[in-house]
């Protein structure tokens, strides 16, 4: 059987988790306001992330600090960590699994904060022109042939098929509109037809499943209450 292979892409079977480590993403941001009279203020602020690498699983929590002084003296301090979560890489899924506090992922709902988990397909994991959804050309050549795949007289495709039904599922996802295929035998014959293509959310490739299931608990924001306590989502997609 015929693997597939793409350039600038790495099957998943060579991935390297990397070294474990600490990680600090921060900003810093540092101000003083000095009238000509009465005390002056100064602040400082800080954002970012904290994170932590142990094999695939990666630990991070957003932070934000801020500290206003007086004539040079601490007036006041507050700290938050707005979300901790942990989350891993599945290859042999094409997925990616997330715990903790985060947001809802979702394609169907409004996003919200919320503690608890999340498995769902990620298709950065996959070759770049298997990402997002393009159509699939199918068609038979009567001798080695070569396809062209074209838009407004632009070639945009082409490869060498064999004798016999070929499929061509690699297109990359800015392939959209009419696209014009052409087949040409290598005894001079041709053939054309066209294919057409909509960027049309949800729509998946042919032999493709996309899904995304989080369950657990929102997290009140501000002022806004919370009558049930716990949910669970789940929405997939399929491409036939």
């Amino acid at each position: 059987w015929l693997k597939y292979q793409a350039t600038n892409w790495t099957p998943p079977e060579f991935w390297d988790t990397g070294i474990a480590g600490f990680i600090l993403d921060y900003n810093v941001y540092a101000s003083q306001y000095a009238p000509h009279h009465g005390d002056s203020t100064q602040n400082v602020s800080s954002y970012g992330t904290l994170g932590f690498n142990l094999g695939a699983w990666r630990l991070r929590s957003d932070y934000q600090y801020n500290q206003n002084f007086a004539d040079g003296r601490s007036v006041n301090r507050d700290s938050e960590f707005a979300r901790t979560y942990l989350f891993r890489p599945i290859p042999s899924w094409s997925s990616k699994f997330t715990m903790g506090q985060y947001d809802l992922s979702s394609n169907l709902y409004d996003t919200f904060h919320f503690t608890g988990a999340s498995l769902e397909s990620d298709e950065s994991m996959l070759p770049p022109d298997l990402q997002g959804y393009a159509p699939q050309i199918t068609g038979i050549a009567q001798t080695n042939a070569k396809v062209t795949v074209a838009q407004n007289g632009r070639v945009l495709y082409q490869t060498t098929v064999a004798p016999g039904p070929f499929t061509i599922s690699d297109l990359g996802q800015s392939f959209q509109g009419q696209l014009d295929v052409t087949v040409e035998e290598e005894d001079g014959r041709t053939s054309t037809f066209q294919v057409g293509s909509a960027s049309i959310p949800y729509l998946t490739r042919k032999g493709q499943v996309r899904y995304k299931t989080s369950l657990g608990k929102p997290t009140s924001v501000g002022h806004n209450d919370i009558n049930n306590p716990f949910f669970w989502t789940a929405e997939a997609s399929w491409g036939w």
